[in-house]
């Protein structure tokens, strides 16, 4: 069906307002209905009361409701899940640096690529503690002083592997 316009000014003004409607949560389901309601209208079936057009709206609009709390929810439920991702990232930077640490302590050589890989990890994971005030760092903090204190010596007289 297509509709011919002789004042351009206003056949612009409706489309822009179907464009905003058709963006508008809820704008697809309710033409579905209005579809049917239409239908039933023509073909007899139904009359349409304005208690049925209210009723309708507001179930439309709890509707609309509903998905926007499942919205607010699964944002809620995906930061939680990065936090808890970020969390365990930490852990695992943490398990690493205390692994070269003990490493470094039982006299293990390592290679320049594997200092600068745990100096990376070292600056992540205190990246991750400053972002984070209630995460502990109490027990990296002597591992990660001695392995920067053993990178200098190393780097100084050229003790890499």
């Amino acid at each position: 069906m297509w509709f011919h316009f002789e004042d351009q000014e206003l056949h612009k003004q409706l489309l822009s307002i179907l464009a905003v409607a058709a963006a508008a949560p809820g704008f697809w389901d309710f033409l579905k209905w209005l579809g049917q309601e239409i239908s039933r209208i023509l073909t007899g079936k139904k009359k349409v009361t304005n208690k049925d057009l209210s009723d309708d709206i507001k179930h439309l609009k709890e509707d609309t409701e509903r998905l926007q709390a499942d919205v607010t929810e699964i944002k809620k439920d995906t930061y939680n899940q990065k936090e808890q991702y970020l969390e365990d990232k930490a852990i695992d930077n943490r398990s690493k640096i205390l692994k070269f640490d003990d490493e470094l302590r039982v006299n293990t050589p390592h290679s320049y690529e594997f200092y600068i890989d745990i100096l990376e990890t070292i600056t992540k994971y205190n990246d991750y503690c400053k972002s984070h005030s209630n995460f502990k760092n109490e027990r990296a903090s002597s591992a990660i002083r001695h392995i920067m204190e053993e990178y200098d010596k190393a780097h100084k007289n050229n003790l890499f592997i």
